[in-house]
């Protein structure tokens, strides 16, 4: 045994047993041993977890004391070493905290919008509307605690019903808006096979304090019956009307029926809110022929559970049709819908009146029903039409094109929602997926069937529309946006908010990251609504507006300027592009809006992106604008950034190919890549073999490069859409030579998005994702180039001649072919085919697509 000499810790003493000892012997030994170097200190124990008598081995020594030199400093080491780790991680997770605190953190900064700016004291005009657009008709007030009202039909066919609520492309209906000023008033056609409704509201917010009256007077027919022909009108269809009120679960509130007719028809609702104070509905059916009611009294969990909630309680009646079944005699009833079956033609009104108006209402002739809704109505119209004349030159001259333009801005205003709660967001940075603090949004939205929700690029577009018609309309939408920024500067890039706006999105698609950017069109609806909220006699309003702007804008132009940098300066990179999507046969820049248009083959870091560059320029010049209009100190900084990023030895030091003759995109890049379904895997003895073949995955027959990244298309224009280049320069010479040439972008109905000699034009992205930005004709890209080129055209130089025929000709092909398919399907369309012109996609599509009414005059 080797035993530590205690006196002198340099040198062991060995004590060596005789063999054979016995184990009392070697206990002695060891006892005597002990005693001869001296009394020792009592044993410490050491406790474990629930405690116990200790281990011996401790009770005997301490660890200090069986340790050599060398290894206490190696321990004094791992401890250091466990010190620092337990920092990193430490100072790693306050980081991480602060950063996904900073995910949700608003931006501290003064709201655009004012403290109860949506109210019915502060805006009573804007207070109800028709601001659920994803509803063929309905109406809510802007709060976060609405009552909700809408329509809903079906037709009595034996059968299930097949109930028309939400906008369903499925459903093949047509439905426009006929007539729609954003405020006032509104008219709506719907055709569904035989039946033809039109749902028309009237508002007078100035009754009482609490956001005033308003009707809704559903009318019905039959098409392609003869009225007179009694054996054709008995085989005619039956239909059932429905409409409802909701009080969702967070209005404090209630509501109230009455019924008459043997308690079958719903005659009147009343109710109470906090900010609509006691109110009443009354339903007004009018028909002439056999008519059955019946009604309903529940409760609905949700807002987005109506038409199921409707459907769960309907039942058979002894005539054949389909009807509600009255009161459920819940504890809690907060829906209640009245129905009418009968054979068209009838007529429904839908009255809400505020009993705070009572005095108003009176002065004002009484209520907004039969002949004074006509003739509210009426007057309502023709001030709609004479503001149309005034700011669009759409006047009767022109049946064809003044119907065009007042349908395409009707759907754009029809369009319009007010939503509210919390986007889910992420930061990929962090991992982290939390819920944006909740939230109101007024805004446009692209298609009332399919996108009927916020998204941020399209919102820049709408509101090139929205505020040539009503600048104060505008102003609020842009407020709503911008107050959506967090601290760093980034706003979700589409807003999918409350149950309604959920229900219509697939679940992999409500996650919004925070690394993802989407162009900053809302620039340019400020530039254009800049003159208005500048002019000699503007509110307080607007220069408030402006003053609390212009620092969120900064704030927004420095997230870009950071996030969306390129490696070398004055460069930018959409970010966002995943290099690992094998089945993608050039991967996705959903950032950029233009998601598929041909980018480099392998995204790395040296990409530079064009476009990007001419938004961040045109931002600057935006800046400077705003900047100098509320003499802000750093305007000139904006001003040097936009003269700088919008030099031409800039933008051909990082774009221009000499090769190609063109600016365009630069990255790693190969042309030889295609979609290869790869071999399926050799089957085992008895092995059946797959149901269905492997996905084509991406196969590059040449290895890619650095370098400009060909296919002429809608980026190769940007640095003249967005007008950097000066008006005599030989490069705006070059892509105007090239715009106008059929082999490359120009068509008979607008420029196509990509050159037939791409090698991606019209390529599938992947087998079962058809191109989107590959050739297709989109109305708001062809909407800047006209603008771009009427601004060429009024600028001395020597394209400017060539500029204003492009212009006028370019203006003519878009807005003919838009307004002839128009006249054909009776709608707008996503985008257009670029050999024939036909409308495709998604439809109605009245978000960007009406812009073609801005191009209605030379």
């Amino acid at each position: 045994q080797e035993l530590r000499n205690p006196s002198d810790p340099g040198e062991y003493k060995q004590d060596k047993m005789p063999k054979g000892a016995s184990q009392n012997q070697i206990r002695n030994r060891l006892k005597q041993n002990a005693n001869a170097d001296g009394p020792r200190p009592p044993p410490q124990r050491f406790r474990r977890g629930g405690g116990g008598s200790g281990n011996r081995w401790w009770n005997a020594y301490h660890l200090a004391d069986r340790l050599t030199p060398s290894s206490a400093t190696l321990t004094k080491l791992f401890a250091g070493l466990f010190a620092v780790i337990a920092l990193i991680f430490l100072v790693r997770f306050v980081t991480l905290k602060a950063r996904t605190a900073r995910l949700w953190t608003p931006v501290p900064l003064p709201t655009l919008v004012p403290q109860n700016g949506t109210s019915a004291e502060l805006s009573p005009d804007l207070f109800w509307g028709t601001y659920r657009p994803q509803l063929y008709f309905g109406l809510k007030h802007r709060s976060p605690h609405s009552l909700l009202a809408g329509l809903m039909w079906f037709r009595q066919d034996g059968l299930e019903p097949q109930i028309r609520h939400w906008c369903e492309q499925s459903d093949r209906l047509r439905y426009s808006w006929d007539a729609h000023d954003g405020r006032n008033f509104g008219s709506q056609s719907i055709r569904d096979e035989e039946f033809a409704i039109t749902t028309e509201f009237v508002k007078r917010p100035k009754m009482g304090g609490k956001g005033g009256d308003w009707t809704a007077r559903i009318s019905t027919k039959l098409v392609g019956v003869n009225a007179s022909d009694a054996k054709q009108r008995q085989r005619s269809p039956i239909l059932s009307v429905m409409f409802y009120f909701l009080l969702p679960d967070s209005t404090l509130g209630h509501l109230r029926g009455q019924t008459v007719d043997e308690q079958f028809r719903l005659e009147r609702i009343q109710g109470h809110t906090k900010e609509l104070g006691e109110f009443q509905v009354n339903f007004r059916p009018r028909t002439s022929g056999p008519v059955r009611y019946t009604h309903l009294s529940t409760y609905a969990p949700r807002e987005d559970l109506i038409k199921e909630t409707v459907m769960h309680r309907m039942t058979g009646s002894p005539d054949g049709t389909i009807g509600l079944t009255g009161r459920s005699n819940m504890k809690i009833e907060n829906l209640f819908v009245f129905q009418m079956t009968s054979m068209p033609e009838f007529q429904l009104e839908v009255s809400f009146e505020s009993v705070s108006g009572l005095s108003d209402r009176q002065a004002a002739g009484g209520s907004l029903q039969g002949k004074t809704f006509s003739r509210e109505f009426t007057r309502h119209e023709a001030a709609f039409n004479r503001s149309l004349a005034q700011k669009f030159g759409a006047t009767v001259a022109n049946e064809k094109s003044s119907g065009f333009v007042r349908s395409a801005l009707s759907n754009m205003l029809g369009g319009i929602g007010y939503f509210y709660g919390s986007s889910i967001v992420n930061s990929p940075e962090t991992e982290t997926t939390a819920a944006y603090w909740p939230a109101a949004l007024f805004s446009a939205t692209p298609s009332r069937s399919f996108f009927p929700r916020g998204f941020l690029w399209d919102e820049g577009f709408h509101n090139l529309l929205i505020g040539q018609f009503d600048p104060e309309i505008s102003r609020d939408i842009l407020a709503h946006w911008l107050d959506l920024m967090n601290v760093n500067g980034w706003i979700p890039r589409e807003q999918i908010l409350g149950f309604e706006a959920k229900a219509k999105v697939p679940g992999e698609f409500v996650v919004q990251p925070d690394t993802n950017a989407n162009p900053p069109t809302l620039f340019l609806a400020v530039e254009q609504l800049l003159p208005y909220l500048t002019r000699d006699g503007a509110g307080k309003a607007d220069k408030e507006f402006l003053r609390r702007l212009y620092p969120r804008l900064a704030t927004w132009y420095a997230f870009f300027n950071t996030t969306q940098a390129g490696l070398l300066p004055g460069t930018y990179r959409w970010r966002g592009r995943d290099s690992n999507k094998v089945h993608q046969l050039n991967p996705l820049t959903l950032s950029s809006g233009l998601d598929d248009y041909p980018r480099a083959s392998h995204p790395t870091d040296e990409e530079r992106h064009l476009d990007l560059l001419c938004w961040m320029a045109m931002a600057s010049r935006v800046m400077a604008q705003i900047g100098f209009a509320v003499d802000a100190p750093d305007w000139r900084k904006f001003s040097a950034t936009w003269e700088s990023l919008r030099a031409e030895s800039h933008l051909d030091k990082y774009h221009w190919s000499e090769q190609l003759a063109s600016y365009y995109d630069y990255g790693l890049h190969s042309e030889r890549v295609r979609l290869e379904r790869p071999q399926p895997p050799k089957l085992k003895p008895g092995q059946p073999p797959p149901q269905t073949p492997p996905k084509k995955i991406r196969r590059v027959d040449v290895e890619p490069r650095l370098g400009h990244v060909p296919g002429f298309g809608y980026v190769s224009l940007f640095p003249m859409l967005m007008r950097l280049l000066e008006p005599g320069s030989p490069r705006l010479g070059k892509i105007l030579t090239d715009l106008a040439d059929p082999k490359l972008l120009w068509t008979a109905y607008g420029l196509r998005s990509l050159s037939p000699q791409s090698s991606m034009y019209n390529r599938h992205n992947t087998e079962d994702d058809p191109p989107y930005w590959r050739g297709a004709i989109w109305i708001n890209a062809n909407y800047l180039a006209v603008t771009a080129l009427r601004h060429y055209a009024s600028q001395p130089g020597p394209h400017r001649e060539t500029a204003a025929q492009l212009a006028e000709r370019l203006r003519t092909a878009v807005f003919n072919n838009v307004m002839k398919e128009w006249d054909s399907t009776g709608f707008l369309w996503e985008q257009y085919e670029d050999r024939t012109g036909r409308g495709q996609r998604t439809h109605p599509f009245c978000g960007w697509t009406a812009l073609a009414a801005l191009l209605a005059v030379a």
